[in-house]
Formats: structure tokens, C-alpha cells, sequence
């Protein structure tokens, strides 16, 4: 994938994992460390919809490195 910075320099970066968690287990401290190698994270909504309540069940995890 390629992301472009508020500088206007384009980056490529390869995924290398795609996770789900139920929103409640998700290991956010895993995600949120500043230490290791550089890496992009991208948390979003998914899983199973519950209607009634009006959401999505479970968090999507994409992990990308630089290319």
C-alpha cells in the first residue's frame, strides 16, 4: 500500500498481518509500543454487525512495513 504524509511523500509499505480481536481483548498496548521496528497499524471496524445495538463486534488489525 502506498501512504502519502502531510509533506506529500509517498510511502510504500507492505501488509504483513491481518488480525481480529473482539473489541474488548484487543492487546492495544501490542500496537501502541514505540519500540521495534517501524511498522503502520491500521484499527478499524469489523466482525459480525449487531444490528440492535447499532455496531460492529469485533476490531480489524492490518500491520504494514516499510517496503
Amino acid at each position: 500500500m502506498t501512504v502519502t504524509g502531510s509533506d506529500g511523500k509517498a510511502r510504500t509499505y507492505t501488509v504483513i498481518a491481518r488480525e481480529e480481536y473482539q473489541k474488548t481483548k484487543i492487546p492495544l498496548e501490542r500496537y501502541f509500543a514505540r519500540d521495534g521496528k517501524p511498522r503502520l497499524t491500521l484499527i478499524t471496524c469489523g466482525g459480525p454487525f449487531d444490528a440492535k445495538a447499532r455496531k460492529y463486534r469485533d476490531n480489524i488489525v492490518v500491520t504494514a512495513v516499510p517496503a
